[in-house]
């Protein structure tokens, strides 16, 4: 991201690259140029409004909370019109409110683009809740693949989570308090939002394929 530009220009250095104008037709603001340009801007605001920036198209890019820098990131790789986006950790950083808006941004634009998706991520919500596809990976090593409800009652990813013991996780838990939230997102609404890997351990990471079209 280009901090220093504007929400739009991060956006347009991007559409730029599907057009052929030359710099002599720059120079002198030919017919043709003037056209790509207007076609530039206009596919540049379809992008911005897609992750709701529209009305920001005029701010300073470095300004922007870091919730919408994350969306300014996606809104310019949408500019290169993808058939597959690639997420690697959109949520990162996030706060539980961005990630939710993130999460039906991601469904809004598989469903208007007809995307493949594909995302790494550690955030249990994000993962489970737009995720069509899981794949687990537990220290390099793939251990499940499926779909959320397969991968929540998948014995190997719940060891990967809760350790080879789970009854003295349960007495852990109870003398630190620390670890409990996972094992309830495990156990909570009925498999639909939680995830496939341990939100605090960078060695088990995971990805998901939100659409296969």
């Amino acid at each position: 991201m280009f901090r220093g530009l504007s929400v739009i220009q991060n956006v347009t250095t991007a559409t730029q690259l599907n057009h052929n104008y030359s710099f002599v037709s720059a120079m002198f603001r030919t017919p043709g140029y003037v056209r790509q340009e207007r076609e530039i801007r206009q596919k540049a605001m379809e992008c911005l409004d897609m992750v709701g920036l529209a009305g920001q198209w005029d701010a300073k890019a470095g300004s922007l909370p870091y919730g919408l820098q994350r969306k300014l990131e996606i809104a310019r790789a949408l500019a290169l019109s993808p058939k597959l986006l690639l997420l690697d950790e959109p949520a990162a950083g996030m706060n539980p409110d961005e990630s939710l808006d993130l999460m039906d941004m991601i469904q809004t634009l598989r469903n208007r683009l007809d995307l493949t998706i594909l995302v790494i991520e550690h955030h249990m919500e994000l993962v489970m809740g737009i995720c069509e596809r899981i794949l687990v990976l537990n220290f390099g090593v793939t251990i499940a693949e499926g779909t959320p409800a397969e991968i929540q009652a998948n014995p190997e990813v719940i060891t990967a989570y809760l350790g080879d013991d789970t009854d003295d996780f349960d007495e852990d838990e109870d003398s630190s308090g620390g670890d409990g939230r996972q094992a309830d997102a495990l156990r909570a609404d009925d498999g639909s939002r939680s995830d496939a890997r341990h939100a605090d351990d960078p060695q088990t990471r995971g990805s998901g394929e939100v659409s296969r079209r």
